[in-house]
C-alpha cells in the first residue's frame, strides 16, 4: 500500500495564480487612478503646469501657488514647454526655507533625438537658519569643467571654471530667486537670480557679495535639441509662488508647416461661413 503522500497532486492551482493576478493587475490600475486623479492642470503664463506627488495648485492674483509641498521628495509642479524651446525663465517667491528642506529644479529636453531626457538640475539647500548650499549638476549634458560667472548688481565681478559636483554657500536664507534655463548652439547655460543683494557666496575660486551666479557649458557631449518641461519641486517646505514664467524659441519646420495647415484650415472654414 502506498503512502498518502506518494500519490501525484490533483489540487489545481491555476485558479489561485489566476486570481492572484487579477488582484495584482487591480493593485496597479487602482494605483494609476489614484495618482491621475490627484494630479491637476492648471494653464498660466500660457503654460500647462502639472501638479507633482501630493501638491496642490492655485492662481491667485495672477500668480500660481504650488503647496503641500511635503518631504517625500516627489512633491511640486512640472512645466510642459513647446519641443523648441531655448529659454525658459521662471521666478518664485514665498519659499519658507528651515533648516533640510530644499528646492530642486530640473530641466529635461532632447538628448541623442530622445525627448523627455534630463538634461540639468539645481538644488538649494537649507543647511541651518543662515547657510544656503547650492548644487549643479550637469553630468547628464557634459564631463567637462564649468564655466561660472558671478555678478554683483548686475556687474560680473569674478569668471572661472568648476568642476563637476562643486558645491556653493550662501549665507543667506534663501526667500525668492529667479531661474534660467537657456539653449544655445553648443552651449547650455543655467543661472539663479535670489532678488536679494547681500548674499555672500563661497566658492572654490571667489569670496564676496553676489545676487546671481550663471554657469554654462560650451562643450557637450550630447546633442541637446531643446527643452520640452521643467519640474520644480521641493522638500519640507510647504509652498512656493510663481508669479511670472517666460520662454523662447524657434519652431521647427514641420511645427511651421503644421501650423501653416490649421491656418488655412481656418481660413476654408471661415469662407465657407461667410459664403453661406
Amino acid at each position: 500500500m502506498k503512502a498518502l503522500n506518494s500519490y501525484p497532486s490533483t489540487t489545481n492551482h491555476k485558479p489561485a495564480r489566476m486570481h492572484f493576478a487579477r488582484l495584482a493587475a487591480l493593485f496597479v490600475v487602482t494605483v494609476l487612478l489614484v495618482a491621475a486623479c490627484h494630479a491637476d492642470t492648471t494653464n498660466i503664463f500660457g503654460f500647462d503646469h502639472t501638479s507633482l506627488g501630493n501638491a496642490n495648485l492655485a492662481v491667485n492674483n495672477g500668480s500660481l501657488v504650488v503647496s503641500n509641498i511635503g518631504h517625500d521628495n516627489g512633491d511640486g509642479v512640472a512645466v510642459a514647454l513647446p519641443s523648441y524651446t531655448t529659454y525658459w525663465h521662471a521666478h518664485f517667491d514665498d519659499i519658507n526655507m528651515q533648516p533640510g528642506s530644499y528646492v530642486q529644479m530640473q530641466s529635461f529636453g532632447t538628448i541623442n533625438g530622445i525627448a523627455g531626457q534630463q538634461a540639468t538640475t539645481i538644488r538649494q539647500t537649507q543647511l541651518d537658519g543662515q547657510n544656503t548650499q547650492i548644487n549643479f549638476d550637469w553630468s547628464h549634458v557634459t564631463s567637462d569643467p564649468i564655466a561660472a560667472q558671478y555678478y554683483w548688481q548686475g556687474n560680473l565681478v569674478y569668471s572661472g571654471f568648476d568642476q563637476l559636483g562643486t558645491s556653493y554657500l550662501a549665507t543667506k536664507p534663501i526667500k525668492s530667486a529667479g531661474i534660467d534655463f537657456e539653449f544655445k548652439p553648443f552651449k547650455v547655460t543655467a543661472s539663479l537670480d535670489w532678488g536679494d543683494t547681500g548674499t555672500f557666496l563661497d566658492t572654490p575660486g571667489f569670496q564676496g557679495m553676489v545676487d546671481e551666479i550663471a554657469f554654462g557649458t560650451t562643450s557637450l557631449k550630447v546633442d541637446f535639441g531643446g527643452y520640452s518641461s521643467v519640474n520644480l519641486t521641493g522638500s519640507d517646505i510647504g509652498s512656493l509662488t510663481i508669479n511670472a514664467e517666460d520662454f523662447q524659441g524657434v519652431p521647427e519646420p514641420s511645427s511651421l508647416a503644421l501650423l501653416g495647415t490649421g491656418l488655412v484650415g481656418v481660413g476654408g472654414f471661415l469662407r465657407g461661413r461667410l459664403l453661406c
